[in-house]
């Protein structure tokens, strides 16, 4: 069998996804203090070639790495998996812009998982916007370099970001129907939530509208007729397309609780769905990006752990988006 072709891939990855942390595993961290969880986790074999083996995001930062690493090497198309590496970029490009206006340096919170190296990113902003990056994100770097508002500065990466993403998948003659359907849906779910925040900040559809990107599936102006409407009306105009059921419960439910970091975590449940629908497909790409989406959902959790231990705050399977 072919070493770069999808049936030899998803072997490999359905080999890894067996060291993945397991409900067991969780439960022995989240009980554990933080010197005693780290332990666990580094005999467990989690981030075996990171540098400080007692810094959870040098653990995490090394894991993520190696599944990056391991999933470009074995999958026929690595482009196309370099575009799910893409969130740890538009994460380090926040720190970065907003560590500028704040006069602050952030390097030290920067993640080493994305498709761009910390040092080419460093490097572009050394020089507003230069250092070989993809057009769409050099030119927002060059726009943002004197933005002040952090939620422009978040909202001009994302748009970068996925703008990248629609170049290189328009510039494949292989239509990926379940990438551009996953990317198109997190276009759809971000803009929901630009709608639902701005509400609750009593922003008017002007100001709703800078935060919103295009090439989602749902038309903007539509889903702009919700702002300034009650949260119980939200799902009436909200709760569109494909994934209209799955929506109307959301938004039901926010209008019960106004939780907009539930809502948050309930739409990325419904994106990573997309995902897993196609986690057993051995000709295709599904498995493998199923099992990144896993490892970089892990690093989240672990990440948000770690932050409670050293605030003192109980964790739980549920806090931590593993259960629930």
């Amino acid at each position: 069998m072919a070493s770069n072709s999808y049936p030899f891939a998803v072997g490999r990855i359905t080999g890894l996804s067996a060291h993945l942390l397991d409900e067991k595993m969780w439960n022995r961290l989240i009980e554990a203090n933080e010197k005693d969880a780290l332990r666990i986790l580094i005999e467990s074999g989690y981030g075996t070639n990171a540098k400080e083996k007692m810094q959870i995001e040098a653990l995490v930062d090394a894991e993520l790495m190696d599944a990056y690493q391991v999933a470009k090497e074995i999958a026929p198309e690595p482009e196309i998996i370099k575009l799910f590496l893409l969130p740890e970029d538009a994460y380090n490009l926040k720190i970065l812009l907003k560590g500028l206006h704040q006069r602050m340096d952030t390097k030290n919170l920067l993640h080493s998982g994305g498709s761009i190296p910390i040092e080419q990113l460093l490097k572009a902003f050394e020089t507003n916007g230069g250092g070989d990056l993809p057009s769409p994100i050099e030119e927002m770097i060059a726009a943002l370099i004197d933005e002040e508002d952090p939620m422009m500065i978040s909202a001009g990466v994302d748009r970068a970001i996925f703008a990248y993403i629609h170049d290189i998948l328009s510039s494949r003659k292989k239509n990926y129907a379940l990438v551009r359907d996953y990317f198109s849906l997190k276009i759809d779910c971000g803009n929901m939530l630009a709608i639902v925040r701005g509400n609750a900040l009593k922003w008017d559809a002007r100001k709703v509208q800078k935060m919103m990107i295009e090439s989602g599936s749902l038309d903007r102006e539509n889903l702009l007729a919700a702002v300034g409407l009650p949260d119980d009306q939200l799902s009436k105009v909200l709760a569109r397309g494909d994934h209209r059921d799955a929506l109307r419960k959301m938004f039901d439910q926010y209008a019960q609780n106004a939780d907009i970091g539930q809502l948050e975590q309930a739409m990325d449940r419904l994106t990573f769905s997309v995902i897993k629908e196609s986690r057993n497909d051995s000709f295709g790409i599904g498995p493998i990006v199923y099992y990144l989406l896993r490892r970089e959902n892990e690093a989240k959790a672990l990440r948000v752990l770690f932050a409670q231990k050293r605030a003192g705050i109980l964790s739980s399977l549920v806090s931590l988006g593993i259960a629930g």
